[in-house]
């Protein structure tokens, strides 16, 4: 049984849609890895692809079973700055994904970066291994060749997957090759930490070209000055406002001569300085990284884990979702779910066309049916409309004259018209409502007591994703209301007495619109998708924004955000048949449930495994690695 991580891309961040994006996926945020995939041979056996099951390349940079951490890279064809990207990685396949998935270096994994990039290097491998043994991950295999001095223990750990250690001196990479002969637009770019002072205090990130020749040039001073140089004479230069030495950033040097006709340098998204150029870089197939060339003076000292060269200016937008993809702060959890299900779910309404039809199949004794088309068919010739055929608006026109709605043309308007026949004034489109009020309406109440969720599941196969969605009103503080990104939350649900929410936002970076909602209304949503569009939402819990919390730690940041609000509940009956245990507690019945019921409140009279209680706690903990409800009486 695979298990589906459903992942997205905060809109937020991302200023512009970008094409074939390279996102990086940190494998330590997501156990469900490593309870699906337990040996390192078996890390092809994943697959990362986009919500309606399109799949995506992907370059596997690290992946250790042992201490439970690994980083994939993956291309996404469009990243949207309008609303949120979602895709998904499954884990746990039968068989190697040899077609998407590979190592570094090898063709499948090449084709994550695009033709711009000319080289990519990931800083992953043993410095020891002799010539060409730190890998480019593009399909130029640029690959480089260490310095003899560098040795085993100067890969280490970086903030995420591995680094290199640079000792200021004589060490080295070479990366020569054509590749790397650019002579227009370039973009340098760099996640990497200084220690102290590299060589002379020009601690080179990278260099086009030898000490004397000098055509393209990226260092940092031990004082923070970033210089980004072409040709040994034309640079933009700046310092880091809060620098301090031993701390990463990400350096990023970018020349346009042909283009906007400027040089620039930045680090951590803030450009440091800029200087009008439309110098070219001269010819040259020499290059280097750490050094100016090899064993020379001009040495990093520090770790350097990410190095990227491209043959374009790449633009703002790309840049700023670079930076929060290499800081692992670009892609959040929606939901954990197993891709293959069978139990069945509780829920207890009919929330959707296809279920409505097996329900009011159910309830005339059409016990045959298979498909809609079948039940329509039937359905029609049990009302003598023997003209239509199947499914379509000349059903619904038909139906509609029958039940004198001469005026209906299309499903739409028909249930609008339909739903207006049977005084079914809240029921407004075709969606769970209308359908659940026409069932009640025509005194299907029992039948909408408990439907087969496992047939409706294996109709859908993999389509059905759950999301959830994080609202902090904004009309008590005159402004619009946001929807935040959320790594966890759990809640805590009674009946006439305060409910208890308390969500998680990864990062800061919303501070400003949080504290301008201060007196909102914290909401939590859960919905089922397919194929990326919402079927069915519903409420999960809405609380009073009491407290504001701001957690620091050494790697993240978070916000969690939590209330309190007393509400109350329309109680109804439920059949529950996916209870995974129970205990009973001062002759109280506990249950715990094998997956979030969007539905169930409390109030509700439950019957599950012959017992029959009404309950008076629902709480909830959805994060990362696991989804949680309890009941209880």
């Amino acid at each position: 049984m695979s298990t589906e991580i459903n992942l997205l891309i905060d809109r937020g961040k991302i200023d512009a849609t970008l094409a074939n994006f390279p996102v990086m996926i940190n494998l330590a945020t997501y156990p469900d890895v490593w309870t699906e995939i337990t040996a390192n041979a078996d890390r092809k056996k994943l697959k990362v692809k986009s919500v309606g099951g399109t799949e995506y390349y992907v370059e596997i940079e690290s992946f250790d079973t042992v201490t439970e951490t690994g980083i994939l890279w993956t291309k996404i064809p469009s990243v949207s700055h309008t609303s949120d990207t979602r895709f998904i990685l499954e884990v746990g396949l039968v068989a190697d994904n040899t077609t998407y998935v590979s190592d570094p270096g090898e063709v499948v994994a090449q084709s994550v970066w695009d033709s711009n990039f000319k080289s990519v290097y990931h800083m992953a491998q043993d410095p020891s291994g002799g010539a060409d043994c730190i890998l480019d991950s593009t399909s130029n295999n640029n690959d480089g060749t260490p310095d003899e001095t560098m040795l085993t223990e100067d890969l280490v750990n970086g903030t995420f997957g591995k680094a290199l250690d640079f000792d200021g001196s004589d060490d080295s990479i070479d990366v020569s090759g054509s590749a790397l002969d650019i002579i227009d637009a370039v973009t340098v770019e760099s996640y990497a930490r200084l220690d102290d002072a590299g060589g002379g205090n020009f601690a080179r990130i990278f260099q086009k070209g030898t000490a004397t020749t000098k055509r393209i040039e990226f260092w940092v001073v031990s004082d923070g000055e970033c210089v980004f140089r072409i040709n040994g004479g034309d640079a933009a230069i700046g310092s880091v406002g809060s620098w301090s030495l031993g701390a990463y950033h990400y350096f990023v040097g970018r020349a346009d001569p042909t283009g906007d006709e400027f040089i620039r340098v930045q680090a951590d998204l803030i450009e440091l300085g800029t200087k009008a150029s439309t110098v070219t870089p001269n010819a040259d197939t020499d290059a280097f990284i750490g050094n100016w060339n090899t064993a020379g003076t001009r040495g990093w000292n520090g770790e350097i884990q990410e190095v990227r060269i491209s043959d374009v200016k790449r633009t703002d937008a790309w840049i700023k979702a670079t930076y929060y993809s290499n800081i692992d702060d670009l892609v959040s959890l929606t939901v954990t779910t197993e891709k293959v299900l069978t139990e069945n779910t509780g829920l207890s309404v009919a929330i959707g066309p296809d279920l409505f039809v097996v329900i009011l199949s159910e309830a005339i004794e059409l016990t045959s049916f298979f498909s809609n088309e079948e039940f329509y068919a039937i359905l029609i010739e049990a009302i003598g409309l023997n003209d239509a055929i199947d499914r379509d608006f000349y059903f619904y026109r038909t139906f509609a004259e029958a039940v004198e709605l001469t005026d209906v043309i299309t499903l739409d308007h028909y249930v609008v018209e339909l739903s207006e026949a049977f005084e079914l004034e809240d029921a407004i489109g075709r969606d769970f409502y209308f359908y659940r009020t026409f069932a009640e309406a025509v005194e299907l109440t029992d039948v909408m007591v408990s439907f087969n969720w496992t047939q409706w599941l294996a109709q859908n196969e993999y389509k059905a994703i759950k999301q959830y969605y994080l609202t902090l009103t904004g009309a008590d503080d005159s402004t619009t209301d946001v929807v935040l990104p959320m790594k966890s939350f759990q809640g805590t649900l009674r009946d006439g007495d305060p409910t208890y929410l308390s969500c998680v936002i990864p990062g800061v970076d919303y501070s400003a619109q949080i504290n301008a909602r201060s007196n909102g209304d914290l909401i939590v949503e859960m919905a089922y998708l397919l194929d990326g569009i919402e079927q069915y939402k519903e409420q999960l819990a809405i609380v009073d924004l009491e407290t504001i919390r701001i957690d620091e730690g050494t790697k993240n940041k978070s916000i969690t955000l939590s209330g309190h609000r007393t509400e109350s509940f329309v109680s109804k009956n439920v059949i529950l048949d996916d209870a995974s245990y129970y205990y009973i507690s001062g002759g109280e019945y506990h249950y715990r449930l094998a997956k979030i019921d969007m539905y169930l409140k409390p109030g509700d009279t439950v019957e599950v495994n012959d017992d029959s209680f009404t309950i008076d706690t629902v709480s909830y903990f959805v994060s990362v690695s696991r989804q949680q409800m309890d009941i209880s009486e």
